[in-house]
């Protein structure tokens, strides 16, 4: 029934960030959620409804159903966003950092509801204070929790929330007759009803759809049920006028915590159990959908706590079992493996475990194993089946690249066990298994001979699987790539593309598609690059949905192309939002590219302090990671910016630690790290160019373009060319010069490389100037000229901000809004009503372009309007 009093209340919601309904088991929460979300949807507001299960406050598991479900509300209409997107290597933060991302991309209000929110603890309530105090201010939250403390929650969004509690979720007098009424029942029923419930909701409910009443005799001595403890009374009584097979449809839903009309088919040996589920739902009032289209149902908690206290453990424990394998027979390994394990029956678990860990492994659904691998500790089994320990070595390289050293112990478990099975004929299988995850290992701490060696042992023999000789294909490509050995690394590689790509080789050919994008922009193919990484995206997209790591390596580099185009507006949009996944990854090379990307157009629109947070942070994942190659590339970086911004002594600091990392790479025989002796050696120069001694870098940077144009690294090439051309003109070696910006700019129009020549640390702007006085009429000096202007033309559009004009009360609320102030508090001190506030915080978000608070106080402190 429809109860007008709180329906109103969702007018409110749309003016709140934060909406809490805080009441007990039993007091309506749910519908009351319900009702507000149909009448927003009937409004045409955007919204998504997320229900938890106590297995939710698994690490990642709810930013994963989150992500999900906030996909689902965005996907056009009559479609479905698709199955539960997988993630890689994601923790609940990062993954709903995407989900921000993804409702700022979008216009107009969004209202996210999430249902049994007392079930999150530790991560997973993390991410909703993440979420609350970053979201945009077109979200609004709506939490639907038991009794909590709310004070966490209210600093999060700044003490802007609305609340109703379980005083205003009873019924009244008049409510409670409404209700009766719909039942067919009589006032007198629903006065001597209220009597005893106090207008609690749940035992109502119960009385109205039961034909019971206050006045029953069972009641009697009963002043009121409010206490939870209390229902149990009335619950005996319900089930006392249920048909046995309506009393075992319950008992199963209550034990297995969810039914369908097919598993309790197989349960009861009932074939037609439509009615069952009808006469529940609708006359008894005992289940209810998951969702409004589901076909799984559920009871209420307090139904569920007092059905379970009446079935026998043993019969639990059998109901499980074979709710356990159906749900393994419908390959729902998830729940099957949880089912089990509720049980107490671990054996089972494992041989579903031992059954699914591959098919989920190549479907994409790490965080499933990361759960299993954590809730039965079967890396750390001596046990476990030797299949399952590799799958988990392969999840652990993939969804957890920061645990070396848990993994290197899973390696020699593995090992050991492999010992042991000399003769047996999977013992070859293993072995090459064993080995090929090792060259990951070893392609990620940059030993790249022994990557390389490791690599091509495996490819040299008889093919076992086509994952496996994929999986080594990529590795090897990747050690070709930082040798720039191309043609090794286009032969490698192409043979992928030979293989089919189906649910077993899909994301080996996804990283195949990042690798060859990498080499085409390294070689200046800019065209290629982009088709790979699209097609790349693509498939990510296909199999793993809108938010993965694979995808996003795909769409950050995407986003680097954006920039070098110089649409850096789009490259932004596409570029941040996958910052957090790329930076989890372990791929130094694709971090690299697109940290470096970030600080670039930080640097470029004048935002500092943003550019130096983003090195730092690069800094910080190079540095976790132990690749030296991406150390020294940000240490390149962070030097330059040092100069630009007047700190010799301090860029003197940043090339001394440049020295030490590349002393530490000669001497670990890592094998041919080229990029980082040409990225120390553009330090070494522009370091040299600095401080008044432009013939030293001269010579230094002749040596890095010489190599870099007979290794084909046209990208460096672009770089040491911008560098020479400006150490030449400082040399007074003006026709020299000249000569060699002429043929960098030319190289770099050819292939559209835009951004990386607007940002090098020479000054474009006076070797303009040089080129205009001393170079040569002709072609080739206007197509130069016109490049040139072009570049500048595209920096100082990015430096000017147009005039933003802040209305006297705008810039009372902007100084407020820096002082941390709630929409509440400004209303108090200005004097005027929360929604003006409201209307005003939305005009300064729009004229200062951002959508978060702390975004507006940052873009006006730069644009010194505080």
């Amino acid at each position: 029934m429809q109860r007008t009093r709180l329906l109103q209340r969702v007018e409110r919601i749309a003016g709140c960030r934060l909406t809490l309904v805080l009441a007990p088991s039993g007091f309506g929460k749910t519908t009351l959620g319900a009702a507000w979300a149909a009448e927003l949807s009937r409004q045409g507001h955007r919204l998504a409804w997320l229900s938890l299960e106590e297995s939710d406050n698994a690490p990642g598991r709810f930013a994963e159903y989150l992500a999900f479900a906030v996909e689902q509300a965005f996907a056009p209409d009559g479609q479905d966003a698709g199955e539960r997107i997988p993630t890689h290597g994601l923790d609940a933060v990062q993954m709903t950092a995407t989900v921000i991302n993804r409702i700022a991309q979008q216009h107009g209000e969004f209202f996210l509801f999430i249902d049994d929110l007392h079930l999150l603890e530790d991560e997973a309530l993390g991410a909703v204070l993440y979420l609350l105090r970053h979201a945009p201010a077109t979200l609004h939250l709506v939490l639907l929790s038991r009794p909590l403390p709310p004070e966490a929650l209210l600093r999060a969004c700044h003490g802007e929330a609305e609340y109703v509690d379980a005083a205003e979720m009873r019924f009244n007098d008049a409510e409670t007759v409404a209700l009766f009424a719909s039942h067919a029942r009589a006032d007198t029923a629903a006065t001597a009803a209220h009597r005893l419930t106090a207008g609690w909701p749940a035992a109502l409910g119960i009385l109205a759809a039961s034909g019971m009443d206050g006045n029953d005799s069972m009641f009697s001595g009963r002043s009121s049920f409010l206490a939870e403890t209390h229902l149990g009374v009335l619950l005996e009584a319900v089930l006392s006028r249920l048909q046995p097979d309506e009393i075992a449809l319950l008992d199963a839903t209550c034990v297995t915590g969810r039914m369908c009309a097919p598993l309790f088919a197989d349960l009861s040996g009932i074939p037609q159990t439509r009615e069952l589920f009808r006469r529940l739902e609708h006359v008894h009032c005992l289940l209810s959908r998951v969702s409004e289209h589901d076909h799984w149902f559920t009871c209420h908690d307090l139904v569920r706590q007092g059905m379970l206290a009446r079935v026998p453990t043993q019969q639990a424990a059998s109901i499980l079992r074979r709710a356990g394998h159906w749900h393994a027979g419908q390959g729902h390994w998830r729940e099957a493996v949880a089912l089990a394990l509720r049980a107490g029956d671990r054996q089972l678990a494992l041989q579903w475990v031992d059954e699914a860990a591959p098919l989920l492994f190549y479907r994409g659904d790490l965080l499933t194993l990361r759960e299993w691998d954590g809730e039965l500790g079967l890396g750390e089994d001596p046990d476990a089946n030797i299949k399952i320990l590799l799958t988990i070595a392969l999840t652990r390289v993939l969804a957890a690249p920061g645990n070396e050293a848990g993994l290197h112990r899973l390696l020699d478990l593995i090992q050991s066990r492999l010992d042991g099975l000399a003769g047996v004929p999977e013992a070859r299988t293993v072995y090459w298994h064993l080995q090929a995850i090792r060259s990951v290992l070893a392609a990620r701490g940059e030993r790249l001979d022994e990557a390389l060696h490791l690599s091509w042992e495996c490819l040299q023999q008889a093919p076992i699987y086509a994952s496996l000789t994929e999986t080594v294909r990529c590795v090897a490509g990747y050690c070709h790539l930082r040798a720039r050995r191309w043609k090794e690394m286009h032969e490698v590689l192409t043979e992928v593309s030979r293989a089919p790509v189906d649910q077993y080789t899909f994301l080996s050919t996804i990283y195949r598609q990042v690798l060859l994008g990498l080499a085409a922009l390294t070689r200046l193919r800019l065209p290629e690059a982009r088709r790979c990484l699209e097609e790349g995206h693509a498939l990510a997209s296909s199999r793993l949905g809108p938010v993965s790591v694979p995808g996003a390596l795909c769409a950050a580099m995407l986003g680097v192309l954006q920039q070098e185009a110089l649409a850096f507006d789009e490259a932004e949009r596409t570029l941040v939002p996958s910052l957090d996944l790329v930076a989890q990854s372990g791929y130094p090379d694709v971090i690299a590219r697109s940290f470096a990307a970030a600080a670039r157009s930080a640097m470029l629109r004048g935002e500092h302090a943003l550019e130096q947070a983003l090195l730092d942070r690069w800094d910080g994942i190079a540095s976790a990671a132990g690749s030296l190659q991406a150390q020294v590339q940000c240490a390149y970086e962070k030097m330059c910016a040092l100069l630009r911004a007047g700190a010799p002594e301090r860029a003197t600091a940043r090339l001394a630690h440049i020295r030490r990392l590349r002393a530490r790479a000669a001497a670990g025989g890592a094998g041919v790290l080229h990029e980082l002796h040409a990225y120390a050696d553009l330090a070494e120069a522009r370091h040299a160019i600095t401080s008044e001694r432009p013939a030293e870098a001269r010579e230094v940077l002749a040596s890095v373009l010489a190599n870099a144009e007979q290794c084909g690294d046209g990208y460096l090439a672009i770089l040491a060319g911008m560098s020479l051309a400006d150490a030449l003109f400082r040399c007074a070696d003006i026709h020299r010069g000249v000569e060699r910006l002429e043929l960098t700019l030319a190289a770099a129009r050819k292939a559209g490389l835009g951004a990386t020549v607007l940002s090098q640390p020479a000054d474009l702007t006076l070797m303009h100037a040089l080129y205009r006085r001393h170079a040569p009429a002709g072609t080739r000096r206007n197509e130069v000229e016109d490049y040139l202007a072009q570049l500048l033309d595209s920096g100082a559009a990015l430096q000017r901000r147009p005039a933003v004009t802040l209305s006297p009360r705008e810039e009372s609320v902007l100084k407020l809004l820096a002082q941390d102030k709630s929409n509440k508090e400004i209303s108090n001190v200005l004097n005027i009503t929360p929604e003006t506030v409201k209307t005003h915080v939305k005009s300064i978000f729009a004229k200062l372009e951002v959508s978060k608070r702390n975004a507006a106080v940052k873009r006006a402190q730069l644009m010194q309007l505080l």
